[in-house]
Parts: structure tokens; sequence; C-alpha cells
């Protein structure tokens, strides 16, 4: 009776578990392949830094845009101005400092906010960033109507701008657009080649009980 006991009892062993740094993520930041190879590399501690960082190299590059637009085209679409106007009164090189400034903070900011998404759908690439620049934009374009609206000396210094720019006419109305499209494919980017988001390690763990059942 007792020979019968032990041979009902299944013979049960623990599956071992990698650790979660036995993870790489080589097709982007939504793959959870396992690599059998070695860990991964750890490129970045903090990986919201990389959203604000690139946020601020976003921003800047939408100046550059900007810049380009004037000297070519005669735009007369200019955050910094708008922005800097409000404080100094003024339309010279401090206002536009300033705004410039100002515009890099909001860079940073919304570059935090891309990275928090990011990081929580475990996916970052050029093609979901320009999905999120068109949020981006509709955002920035209601700023800078209200920013418009706010400025006390608009319109003794600047023409009103208007909500998405819209009171500047067509073409800076659609040049607002194509600088936070490339805000956010540079963002979108940025995080993908950073290779910060990675998979947590309850869920890696689930992943390796699946495999191995």
């Amino acid at each position: 009776m007792k020979r019968e006991d032990n041979m009902s009892k299944p013979n049960l062993k623990p599956v071992p578990l990698r650790p979660v740094e036995s993870y790489e993520r080589p097709n982007g930041v939504g793959s959870r392949t396992p690599n059998h190879s070695g860990p991964i590399v750890r490129r970045v501690r903090h990986p919201y830094a990389i959203g604000a960082l690139a946020g601020i190299l976003g921003a800047a590059v939408m100046t550059l845009v900007e810049l380009v637009a004037q000297f070519s085209m005669g735009s007369p679409l200019s955050l910094e101005l708008l922005l800097g106007s409000i404080f100094t009164g003024r339309t010279d090189a401090s206002a536009w400092v300033l705004g410039f400034l100002w515009h890099l903070a909001n860079g940073a900011l919304f570059g935090l906010v891309y990275s928090i998404i990011f990081r929580n759908i475990f996916r970052a690439d050029a093609t979901l960033g320009l999905g999120f620049g068109v949020v981006h934009w509709v955002i920035g374009g209601i700023l800078v109507g209200a920013f418009s609206a706010m400025n006390p000396f608009i319109p003794a210094l600047l023409p009103p701008a208007g909500f998405f720019a819209a009171g500047y006419g067509i073409g800076p109305a659609l040049q607002l657009l194509l600088m936070h499209l490339i805000f956010g494919a540079i963002v979108g980017s940025a995080y993908r080649a950073s290779g910060v988001a990675q998979v947590p390690s309850r869920v890696a763990q689930f992943d390796e009980r699946r495999r191995a059942a």
C-alpha cells in the first residue's frame, strides 16, 4: 500500500528561471525575444531622462526648421519671439533667447510625456512618434493661440498668430504641423535607439514559465 502511494505522486521539479537581464530587445522596444548569448547592455540608468533629452533635441530642430523657413520663405512664425516678448515687451535678441529657453523647456516636458507612454506600451519608433506628433500638434496649436491672446504686446509688436498659427496663413500653419511631426519622429527614434525600455521582471518570468510549460 505504501508503494502504491509513492507511485501515485507525480515527480514535480521546479523549472529554473533565467534572470531578467538575459532578455534583450533586438527588434525594438516591444520585443520580448530571449537572448541565450548574454545579458542585455543597460545603456542608460534613467529611461525618462532619454525622453527629456530627446525632447530638447527635437525642440532645437523645430527652431532650426523655423529659422530656415524665415530666411528662405519669409515665414512670420517665431515661437521664440511669441514666448519671450511676453516678459520683455520687445522683439530683440534677448526676447528671442528667453523664448528659446522656454521652448527647450517645453520640449523637455513633452519629451518626458512621450517617454512615459513609450515606457508603458513597450514600443517606440519614428512611426509611433509621428502619430504622437499629430496629437502634440493639436495641443501645441491651441497653446500658440492661447499665448498669442495672452501676450499684452500683440498686435503692437507681433501680428496675432491665432490658433494653429492660422493668423499667419496656410504656409506657417502647415509649417507648425511639420515641426511637431519632426519632433515626434526624433523623440521616437531616439527612445528606440537608446534601448532603455525593458520588459518588467514579472512579465519576463511569466513568459519564461509559459515557454517551459
